[in-house]
């Protein structure tokens, strides 16, 4: 299993926030924080259960699930072949800098600087499941 270096000390910390309330079970306050600072995000991606993909893959179930694997989505040679599995810490690695985790993949975003606005984002991707 791959590790990933927070990237600062309040990445670190929103890390371990989100592992003291129960990283499964993240709060309503942090799921509508995270709704709201996944807008942005929203112009490639789609959440809805069973929706379709849009330029980026559906990321409803993301949380827990392997890299490169919703189906029906070309995803990068690199993302594809990346091994790492969505959870708490390597989305927030991803959110920080999509290119320094995974090398080659095909989302060109600079990711998102602001540790507890990454954790508010993971907390509502948490939430998506069935």
């Amino acid at each position: 299993m791959r590790s990933y270096p927070m990237q600062t000390a309040g990445a670190a910390l929103a890390a371990l926030a989100l592992t003291a309330c129960g990283e499964d079970a993240p709060s309503a306050e942090a799921i509508a924080a995270g709704e709201k600072a996944f807008a942005p995000c929203a112009t490639c991606h789609t959440v809805g259960k069973g929706e379709a993909h849009s330029l980026g893959p559906n990321l409803y179930g993301v949380y827990g699930r392997q890299a490169g694997t919703a189906e029906g989505f070309a995803y990068s040679p690199a993302m594809a072949s990346s091994g790492i599995v969505w959870r708490a810490a390597s989305l927030d690695a991803y959110l920080a800098n999509p290119q320094g985790v995974v090398r080659g993949t095909s989302m060109v975003y600079e990711g998102v600087s602001d540790a507890e606005e990454r954790a508010s984002i993971i907390a509502y991707l948490q939430s998506l499941q069935d």
